[in-house]
């Protein structure tokens, strides 16, 4: 479940349509084909103009993670290539729609940047991201901020009522939600 389109020379679909031992054809994500421009309030906002951006080009992929996160047996991996951003957007909004303190989700996100400079290391190693990554001096600009999610939060505020308002919005039930409680809380 795609929620951005990589921007980086090398990165994921680029990287798979080179890829010498690959028999596929190539992947095409849904966004490759249409020109995207950030909006000035995208802009303004910062990276959390980008989480925007993923929620308004991605609820389908947002919506479905959560409906696995609930639905699903067992545990679930969330991830993405850095476990930050996009990772950090589907997990915030599931604690979001749990009820959670603002400050709870924020401390929960702002965790992954304890491990930043090991994985961009090993995402550095890899020929598909080593030529869209910079070297140690970059960590710093990678690694998530609380004020990231605050503003990402409350954009949602201003914009949908919060989080749960988004979700209805987008097709998200009564059944989805007890279903995300009785999965995380009363397993």
């Amino acid at each position: 479940l795609s929620l951005f389109p990589e921007v980086g020379r090398t990165t994921d679909a680029a990287a798979a349509d080179e890829d010498e031992d690959a028999d596929d054809d190539p992947v095409i994500l849904p966004w490759q084909t249409r020109e995207r421009v950030e909006t000035a309030d995208e802009l303004r906002r910062g990276a959390s103009g980008i989480y925007l951006s993923y929620l308004d080009d991605r609820a389908d992929s947002v919506i479905d993670a959560l409906r696995l996160i609930a639905h699903s047996t067992g545990a679930t991996i969330v991830h993405c290539a850095a476990g930050k951003d996009r990772t950090g957007v589907v997990i915030a909004l599931a604690l979001a729609a749990l009820g959670a303190d603002l400050a709870a989700i924020v401390d929960d996100y702002a965790l992954s940047g304890d491990r930043v400079a090991a994985v961009l290391a090993r995402l550095s190693a890899r020929r598909t991201y080593a030529g869209d990554l910079g070297g140690e001096e970059d960590v710093d600009k990678h690694r998530p901020k609380p004020v990231t999610m605050e503003r990402l939060l409350a954009a949602m505020d201003e914009q949908h009522g919060g989080v749960p308002g988004w979700l209805r919005a987008h097709g998200w039930t009564d059944e989805d939600a007890a279903a995300l409680r009785g999965k995380l809380l009363d397993p």
